[in-house]
């Protein structure tokens, strides 16, 4: 509840809730863009439709960090997942695209860090 935005908790913690926010802020705009990438190698998924729910929603969001992942994984499913409107509950099948989605995110990451890993260790060595 610390930083909560209730007239009770936004004077305690606010100082900790905004320290939050911003050092998540690069982790969330890394995590939508791992999530599109790998909608671009998941079957049935729509990583078009994950990119535009992006830039049309994440700006939308009352957390200035969860909206963008969510609407990276909301836009490549086809479904609503936040909001007062749902257009339809997730079914299993939606579930079992989303885990597979992001395992293949996680697979993007390992990458991206194992070579980040490697080119570091080069300029080290020289």
């Amino acid at each position: 509840m610390i930083g909560h935005r209730t007239p009770r908790y936004e004077a305690f913690g606010w100082a900790a809730a905004r320290l939050d926010d911003l050092v998540n802020w690069p982790a969330a705009r890394i995590a939508a863009g791992l999530i599109i990438a790998a909608a671009y190698v998941t079957r049935g998924v729509d990583p078009v439709a994950s990119r535009r729910a992006v830039a049309r929603d994440a700006k939308n969001h009352a957390s200035p960090n969860a909206c963008w992942p969510e609407a990276a994984m909301a836009g490549a499913l086809g479904l609503k997942l936040s909001g007062r409107d749902e257009q339809r509950d997730a079914s299993t099948a939606d579930i079992r695209r989303a885990l597979s989605l992001y395992r293949r995110a996680l697979i993007l990451q390992w990458i991206a860090l194992l070579a980040l890993t490697i080119l570091i260790a080069f300029a080290v060595a020289d």
